[in-house]
């Protein structure tokens, strides 16, 4: 139930789409059921868990604050 999500239901890793996570759920439609339908769908699906830890595998030696804030810091113009 995120308005946008950086890094998230389909992202790309080493050019191959890398589901991790439901589709998102729009903020007028989140309810108590349908959070739990999604987290059912996370929990219940082996290939989504098996994206996700190979996901966990690849990212884990980044440091993602620091690239969040120099992503950032160059979209306002304040790096090169």
């Amino acid at each position: 139930m995120q308005p946008y999500c950086a890094l998230g239901m389909g992202l790309k890793c080493a050019g191959h789409e890398v589901t991790v996570s439901s589709k998102p759920i729009p903020y007028k439609e989140a309810s108590e059921k349908t959070l739990a339908a999604a987290i059912e769908v996370v929990v219940g699906n082996e290939g989504m868990q098996s994206k996700a830890f190979e996901l966990g595998e690849k990212i884990q030696g980044k440091d993602g604050v620091a690239n969040a804030v120099e992503a950032f810091h160059r979209h306002l113009g304040l790096m090169g």
